[in-house]
């Protein structure tokens, strides 16, 4: 399965839509928000994209009913740490990865996602892949990113816009 990884996009609807452009392109069958959409108008190009979503809420995502309305469509907003299975692969979702390393240790999942920082960060830990996306905004590196996960051919892919 393809599943595309967005994260800390800002109100920045631009930058979304050129995520949703390339998930098109790369024929992703579920998008993963790793949190701080901030408002629930952000939520139209994913659901006009009509692709499966799942998302965790960040540290700047104050409406929140708001944002599971607007986004129920096409999924659901959990509160993180949220554990899920796709494709028969385990996964944690997290904003802030204060708790990173301890569920690295525990090696329970396939993939560990987060946000927050706004930075790129890819490594395998024992069986777990550690994935970062960057930040879709692009406001504080300068540089707008997103990622994707093929839980089939195994590749985890980070692609600046």
């Amino acid at each position: 399965m393809k599943i595309g990884i967005i994260s800390d996009t800002h109100d920045r609807v631009d930058e979304i839509k050129k995520a949703i452009n390339i998930f098109k392109e790369l024929d992703i069958k579920l998008i993963i928000h790793l949190g701080d959409f901030v408002a629930p108008f952000t939520a139209k190009p994913f659901v006009d994209s009509k692709i499966k979503f799942s998302g965790i809420f960040g540290n700047n995502d104050g409406e929140k009913f708001g944002l599971i309305k607007a986004f129920s469509p096409v999924g659901k907003i959990y509160n993180p740490p949220y554990e899920t299975t796709f494709d028969n692969k385990n996964f944690l979702l997290l904003h802030d990865p204060v708790t990173l390393e301890a569920y690295i240790k525990s090696q329970k999942y396939d993939y560990i996602l987060y946000g927050h920082l706004h930075k790129k960060h890819k490594e395998v830990s024992g069986k777990t892949r550690i994935l970062n996306p960057g930040e879709a905004c692009g406001i504080i590196s300068g540089i707008s990113s997103i990622a994707y996960i093929d839980t089939v051919k195994d590749i985890v892919e980070i692609i600046d816009l």
